[in-house]
């Protein structure tokens, strides 16, 4: 099985998939596995160390209005609103350089319509795949 820490995802980032090719048994598990967190009732999303996404479940895609095209690359602090981007990005930071597995911040975002939407999410960081990531449920 993979270790606690390390989510067999897939990502618009070719260096972050799963290098070995997987078993059969590993595979059924991989697809159960996708298809839980691309269902998922909240927004699950992953960020590298900078705050771009490289992953994005269906949930993210329809709260925030943008296609995971649009999100894939973009940086978390676009999505919120511009008078909370500092602190935002000041808990994130901290968050980073202490190694603090897990946080729960809320803000204000702004979806791609212009709308105002509170969220609160828990962000848990870790390596995928040896590189540094923000692992969020919103």
């Amino acid at each position: 099985m993979y270790p606690m820490n390390v989510f067999p995802i897939r990502t618009a980032q070719p260096h972050l998939q799963r290098p070995t090719r997987p078993n059969p048994t590993e595979s059924r598990d991989l697809m159960l596995f996708e298809q839980v967190i691309d269902h998922a009732p909240d927004p699950v999303y992953i960020a590298d160390k900078n705050g771009k996404f490289s992953f994005v479940n269906e949930r993210s895609i329809e709260i925030t209005g943008y296609s995971q095209e649009e999100l894939i690359g973009m940086s978390h602090l676009d999505l919120v609103e511009p008078a909370y981007r500092s602190k935002v990005r000041r808990f994130y930071l901290r968050q980073f350089l202490t190694g603090e597995s897990l946080t729960y911040l809320e803000f204000p975002m702004v979806t791609k319509s212009g709308k105002r939407i509170w969220i609160g999410q828990n962000v848990s960081f870790q390596y995928v795949y040896r590189l540094p990531a923000f692992v969020v449920i919103a």
